[in-house]
């Protein structure tokens, strides 16, 4: 007769295995985005962040002091991102060191005109006849349903 582990065994080993699914669930995965971002003049730096959006409106903002501030670095010009952190500043500094002519094809291979790719983020559109209270109330309900709340009913459809 085989005998199976005791049953103290068996419940430790579940609950690490369940504390292991936890974990790996918790784990936000992380995007690196590597970008360059240019003045109007066409000076360029090329930088690394875990939240691009959020990196391109401090450049557009002047919160840092220095380079980008200083040479009006604020329009997204390229961006690649990467899932190893490892990988991303590995690609920064392969960037940095290129020639300027090289850094140059890299954006026009993607974006040929030099727009702003992140000129319209955060923008919201109105549809005609609508007011910014109603978008804003919208979106109220949309962020309650994404936390599992019911949206209030307002009477319309």
């Amino acid at each position: 007769m085989a005998e199976g582990p005791p049953a103290m065994l068996t419940t430790l080993i579940a609950a690490c295995a369940a504390f292991s699914r936890c974990i790996r669930i918790s784990r936000r995965k992380h995007l690196y985005s590597v970008y360059i971002v240019a003045s109007r003049s066409g000076v360029l730096y090329t930088g690394i962040t875990s939240d691009l959006e959020h990196r391109v409106w401090q450049h557009k903002n002047g919160t840092f002091e220095g380079f980008t501030k200083k040479y009006k670095c604020n329009r997204l010009v390229c961006f690649e991102r990467y899932d190893q952190v490892q990988t991303a500043i590995g690609r920064e500094k392969q960037i940095k060191g290129w020639t300027r002519a090289k850094k140059i094809t890299l954006i026009e291979s993607m974006n040929p005109r030099w727009q702003d790719l992140s000129e319209h983020w955060g923008w919201r559109f109105l549809v005609n006849g609508q007011s910014m209270k109603e978008v804003d109330e919208a979106d109220a309900r949309k962020i309650k349903l994404q936390i599992g709340s019911s949206p209030k009913a307002t009477g319309s459809n």
